[in-house]
């Protein structure tokens, strides 16, 4: 084989390896890679570089886990775990961030996992002056959002979270409430824009008091609005298109209301809006239901009951239809969660017990990414380059 040739083939080989082979790797071990050489770190620092990794990596599915300190501790004390959901849960935890900063618990009342989108965590931190954060667990990236509303006189009331495939976005939806006249103002932030702007500035429908966790399903994000004494019962699911950026209701029955307990949440499994249900009785049992068709009430299909035995509680249900559940004991200080999996297996065969330092306040889909929290489209090869000689 002549130079010409040989040289050709080389070429051929690193386009492949750069093309084909990089971005079908985990997160993982392609942040370990861009040690190797300036052209693997500027190629996986790329915007465009991440975007394919997502569409061609098989994904590999954890949970990430927020917790907090018990109400008696002196000093508060937020923390995030990754754990597998999909393979048995290892008893080694992998700590993401510990935020126990003096400064942020003089500010901030409460933290909250808003959701999970493409390897982008939105968090909201709840207080005075109240924000979002877009974090990056992989690359531990993050970007804070100020809100809209943060002038005297505003409460932010809910929040959700998305990504918008045809325009390559991604939106943070937040409801504002005005305290004096309870007049409800929706604005959405674009990563990609970099600014609020406002959708909805006189909405009449009453929202549900207090903050209540939205769920994303199909790049719409979904909230129970509720009505009645107290706010008890469900009136209605509010569907917000991030695309469109239009309202849609969808109709609830009445005698899901009567049958089930005011604690219905939402949930998202398998691509379908699903709601869990905590049943009227003595037991706490619970039922998960599916709304196979979009907007359709009549195609409800009930998919699995839950019945927890004492001294366990439901934390939440995955993508798959696998729940974590906590167990409780006043006797023992022990804060131990399982994952079980109700629809193909039995509730006694649950999985080893996962123990944590802290009480495990909320949890959700995780799939990592190079995707960064802002929304640039390429690396700066400048910056690039001083990374690559500070980690020289």
């Amino acid at each position: 084989m002549d130079d010409s040739r040989q040289t050709l083939a080389v070429d051929c080989l690193y386009n492949t390896v750069m093309e084909e082979i990089l971005p079908r790797l985990q997160v993982k071990s392609l942040i370990r890679f861009k040690s190797v050489c300036k052209d693997w770190l500027f190629t996986i620092s790329k915007g465009s570089f991440a975007k394919s990794q997502i569409k061609l990596c098989i994904p590999s599915h954890q949970i990430i886990v927020l917790t907090t300190s018990p109400i008696e501790s002196i000093k508060q004390l937020n923390s995030f775990y990754l754990l597998n959901r999909d393979d048995e849960p290892s008893d080694h935890l992998k700590q993401l961030m510990n935020l126990d900063d003096d400064d942020f618990h003089n500010n901030v009342l409460d933290l909250l996992i808003v959701g999970t989108c493409k390897g982008l965590v939105c968090l909201y931190f709840r207080g005075k002056c109240g924000f979002c954060r877009i974090w990056n667990p992989a690359t531990n990236q993050y970007r804070d959002i100020v809100n809209p509303d943060d002038h005297q006189g505003w409460g932010v009331q809910s929040h959700g979270f998305g990504y918008v495939s045809s325009t390559d976005d991604y939106k943070i939806v937040s409801w504002s409430t005005s305290i004096k006249d309870s007049i409800k103002r929706l604005y959405v932030f674009s990563l990609k824009a970099g600014n609020w702007k406002s959708v909805s500035s006189l909405f009449k429908m009453r929202m549900p008091d207090g903050i209540e966790k939205s769920v994303l399903v199909d790049e719409s994000v979904f909230w129970i609005v509720r009505k009645g004494e107290f706010w008890c019962n469900v009136q209605h699911i509010l569907c917000f298109d991030l695309g469109t950026e239009k309202f849609k209701e969808i109709p609830w029955m009445d005698s899901m209301n009567a049958r089930y307990d005011t604690t219905i949440k939402l949930s998202a499994i398998n691509g379908y809006l699903s709601f869990i249900c905590p049943c009227r009785s003595i037991t706490k049992d619970v039922d998960v239901w599916m709304l196979k068709q979009s907007g359709n009430c009549d195609s409800m299909e009930k998919l699995f009951s839950l019945s927890l035995s004492r001294g366990m509680s439901l934390i939440t249900i995955f993508e798959n239809g696998k729940c974590l559940v906590r167990y409780e004991n006043n006797k023992v200080k022990v804060n131990l969660v399982n994952i079980i999996d109700p629809i193909h297996g039995a509730l006694e065969q649950i999985q080893s017990s996962i123990e944590f330092p802290e009480i495990v306040k909320m949890a959700c889909d995780y799939v990592g990414s190079l995707i960064s929290p802002f929304g640039e489209d390429e690396v700066n090869n400048e910056e690039v380059m001083h990374k690559y000689k500070k980690a020289k």
